[in-house]
């Protein structure tokens, strides 16, 4: 998947070459086609390792860990808030504190 970077870089490019309207059709279609490269069964729900449950499952589980350790919900957490508790998480789990 291209990265904010990549496709803004991408859209300068072709805005130069295009005009605004034929650039961000362009990095959209490059973006379209980056994605298409994972094929369907990675996002396939009943295929094991499928990457929605991953990433689902995951959350929930650093969720409650969360919960268990420190008390808080997670659910209550601003954007910023939730970064900054996984690093620090991390980092503790780590020993590098």
């Amino acid at each position: 998947m291209l990265n904010n970077y990549k496709k803004e870089e991408l859209v300068a490019r072709y805005d130069a070459l295009m005009g605004v309207d034929g650039a961000k059709k362009e990095a959209s279609r490059l973006e379209w086609e980056s994605l298409r490269m994972n094929g369907p069964e990675v996002w396939n729900v009943h295929i094991e390792g499928n990457k929605e449950i991953e990433m689902e499952v995951g959350f929930e589980e650093f969720s409650l860990q969360v919960k268990q350790y420190t008390g808080i919900d997670v659910n209550e957490l601003s954007t910023f808030q939730y970064f900054a508790l996984k690093n620090n998480l991390k980092k503790a789990k780590s020993g590098n504190n």
